[in-house]
């Protein structure tokens, strides 16, 4: 039996993508980058026994990088595409070793039709050969060839941090082999990927140059609730009663914040199942909206409620968002049926402990 629980797509893939250039980096030499996209610094080198240099004072004097979402904002998006009714999220990413005070944001516009990936974080001494363009107030923006006739202006790099940029959605349309890299605009006008991103890169820097100001309405992902303050491991027990369930265990989601799951073995069953429980922001929960699977459900316990797939439930009450799945693993075929119909019965009763307890 396949998974009940659909996989979400994890934005830290994009991060990986963007730090595992410096990864091999740092491990093959130190000093200057070779590679010519998305670097970015470790710490300062420490001095030797000399006083320290001047270099290394204005490492520890830098402001702080810019948040990412005030350098993109969803009315940036909105210029550019037409598809209005953004929604932001904010994450910061931190050092983890690897990038110095790293934050990201993410801006889905029109429902799910144009969403952009923003980081920003530190960079390090380039090498000069490369294709770069002046942009307002002296940031560059660096333009690579995508490999389908397309130049792609995804990074913008000022004197102490860079800002990469990563565009999908519906509207998006991207096929290597055709070399087809398009955005079709809320007007029905098409943009090829070329002229996204440097419009994209071009109002990343006149907000740096300007003071790049945090809009209002950008959702906090670190901020959000408990899970697990959403459902006791009693009333699982109640619901599954065939399962010898134990948790709660708290981890960190690939939405960002932790997922709260439980766990438990059905010995008549024969299978195993996880319950998962989340929050999501409201860019994240939208586009999850736009699935052709994804039905509405009669409202549970005062909040909407959505059927995503037979083993995910999504949950809305005014501000808050929350996703709760059962996971499982049959250990044979023969009591398949018998637990595809439990999961369509578990799942609901459970979805309404969870959005009873949502504030």
């Amino acid at each position: 039996m396949m998974s009940q629980r659909t996989l979400p797509r994890a934005r830290h893939a994009f991060w990986f993508a963007f730090l595992l250039p410096l990864i091999l980096l740092l491990a093959a030499c130190t000093g200057k980058s070779t590679s010519p996209s998305n670097s970015q610094p470790t710490s300062a080198p420490q001095a030797t026994a000399a006083p320290a240099s001047s270099a290394t004072k204005s490492t520890s004097n830098r402001a702080p990088v810019p948040q990412a979402c005030a350098l993109l904002t969803a009315a940036d998006v909105e210029k550019i595409t037409g598809y209005g009714n953004g929604t932001a999220d904010s994450q910061q990413l931190g050092s983890a070793g690897i990038v110095e005070d790293a934050n990201s944001c993410t801006i889905v516009a029109g429902q799910g039709k144009f969403k952009v990936e923003v980081l920003a974080g530190r960079t390090v001494p380039l090498l000069p050969n490369r294709t770069t363009v002046d942009l307002e107030g002296g940031a560059k923006g660096v333009v690579k060839d995508a490999g389908i006739g397309q130049k792609w202006m995804d990074e913008v790099e000022f004197p102490d941090y860079s800002v990469s940029l990563l565009i999908s959605g519906t509207a998006a349309k991207m096929d290597p082999d055709q070399k087809i890299a398009t955005v079709t605009k809320a007007d029905g006008s098409v943009l090829t990927y070329e002229q996204v991103y440097e419009a994209l890169a071009r109002a990343v820097a006149h907000n740096a140059a300007t003071g790049a100001q945090l809009p209002g309405g950008v959702s906090d992902v670190s901020a959000k609730g408990d899970p697990c303050a959403l459902l006791t491991l009693d009333e699982v027990k109640q619901v599954m009663s065939e399962f010898t369930m134990t948790g709660p265990e708290s981890s960190p989601s690939a939405y960002g914040g932790n997922t709260c799951r439980f766990r438990g073995h059905s010995d008549s069953l024969k299978a195993t199942a996880i319950i998962g429980v989340v929050y999501l922001t409201q860019a994240q929960f939208e586009p999850l909206l736009l699935s052709s699977g994804t039905k509405k459900m009669d409202s549970i316990s005062g909040a909407t409620a959505y059927q995503y797939t037979p083993g995910v439930i999504l949950l809305n009450k005014g501000n808050r968002y929350v996703r709760i799945s059962i996971d499982t693993l049959p250990e044979g075929a023969d009591k398949l049926d018998q637990i595809e119909a439990g999961v369509q019965k578990w799942l609901p009763q459970l979805a309404q402990k969870v959005a009873a307890r949502i504030k």
